[in-house]
């Protein structure tokens, strides 16, 4: 899979959009206008030099709406994103309430030959984060239902929107109005360390279930550190019956997708909408504070070769395998993986190699523990109940 990367579109690189937004690329017309044109009465009719004079217009006006993409480093494709009041037509035709913190994805454009690569889908979660950077609490979507030729996907495809935590607020036959609340922000000063904005994720939501899904979404970064230490802290200490077994569901994924290369985290829907009482999550994630407190207080950028692409790819390995153990019945199967997976995931996050490497000699003495309580069930519990269970049996037909 290509290594998908954003940049914010500004002054000095408005050639750039030039580049894409011309008919060599056969982009030529539009120069991704449509949405700043008051109404749709006449866009048709429009030239590609009304449309380009627009655009200098806005550009002259310091209006620079948008990312551009890039897989391997190779200009890719481009994403509209702006402040949504900025544009007249979306309260005509959608009837948003306004909002100085709402921004909207306006058009999605990925060159032909890098669709179908997933490179659309990991860009739009990149620009989540860096609008949740820039003071977005919520993002606004219009993408066109049922659509399946390129020329229809110009707003993104709903099921891309749908995998990033978007949600139908205005239904509509042709095109629903989705929004992305944004909640929580992890690189906020006020959280001062990764144990508190975990806490705040969860404590500052404002229904009392909360879906798994909720939990990805509330994380400022859709890096991988992140959700390894929510659901490594979740499988260790789970208060909540059978948490853990389901808490090891969403890391066999993310190993998984770390060792194929994957940027950024996704669950499926099946999954992802799994919900838990608010209370019990934030209960468990608060016993496990003091411990993510002392790991932060260790921690500090260092030997980053070890965390490297390759390095992710063999964690990636190494995290599948310990959400095999939390997954399986049996004492002591679900406390050690998933606190060797949390400690690990705080020193990706700080970018710190070397505890990374303890983090894995953690994780082998967690699988010989996990190894021991599965033998104990095996060898143990087992035959106790097989042999209660026929005695009791016995009894009940003599």
């Amino acid at each position: 899979m290509a290594r998908v990367t954003i940049k914010r579109l500004t002054a000095e690189n408005e050639t750039e959009f030039g580049r894409l937004h011309c008919d060599a690329t056969g982009n030529g017309w539009c120069h991704c206008v449509a949405w700043w044109v008051p109404t749709w009465d006449g866009w048709g009719e429009r030239t590609a030099a009304q449309n380009l004079e627009l655009r200098r217009n806005l550009f002259r006006e310091g209006v620079h709406d948008g990312y551009f993409v890039y897989a391997d480093d190779q200009l890719a494709g481009w994403v509209q994103a702006w402040k949504r009041d900025a544009y007249a037509k979306i309260a005509t035709q959608f009837g948003a309430a306004p909002g100085d913190d709402a921004w909207m994805i306006g058009c999605v454009l990925v060159l032909p030959n890098y669709r179908a690569r997933g490179v659309g889908r990991e860009a739009l979660a990149l620009i989540v984060d860096d609008l949740r950077l820039r003071g977005a609490r919520s993002i606004d979507a219009f993408p066109k239902r049922g659509a399946t030729d390129a020329g229809e996907l110009w707003n993104g495809p709903e099921s891309t929107y749908d995998k990033l935590g978007f949600a139908v607020v205005r239904d509509d036959a042709k095109r629903p109005l989705l929004r992305l609340h944004l909640w929580v922000l992890m690189t906020s000063t006020n959280h001062r360390s990764t144990s508190e904005a975990l806490v705040a994720i969860v404590r500052d939501f404002p229904r009392e279930q909360m879906r798994l899904q909720d939990l990805m979404d509330g994380l400022g970064e859709r890096s991988f550190g992140f959700v390894l230490l929510l659901f490594g802290v979740l499988s260790a200490i789970a208060i909540v019956p059978g948490l853990a077994t389901i808490t090891a569901i969403p890391l066999l994924f993310f190993g998984v997708q770390m060792l194929a290369g994957y940027r950024t985290p996704w669950l499926p829907k099946s999954i992802s909408h799994r919900s838990f009482a608010k209370a019990d999550l934030l209960a468990t994630i608060q016993r496990a504070v003091p411990a993510m407190r002392w790991v932060e207080t260790i921690c500090k950028p260092r030997l980053t070769f070890l965390i490297g692409r390759f390095g992710e790819r063999l964690l990636g390995l190494l995290i599948f395998v310990l959400a095999v153990v939390i997954a399986l019945p049996g004492p002591g199967t679900n406390f050690a993986p998933g606190v060797a997976i949390a400690f690990m995931a705080i020193a990706i996050i700080e970018r710190d190699g070397l505890l990374v490497f303890v983090g894995v000699l953690v994780s082998l003495i967690a699988l010989y523990i996990g190894y021991l309580g599965l033998h104990l069930v095996i060898t143990e519990v087992l035959p106790w109940v097989w042999e209660h269970t026929l005695d009791i049996w016995n009894r009940f037909v003599g």
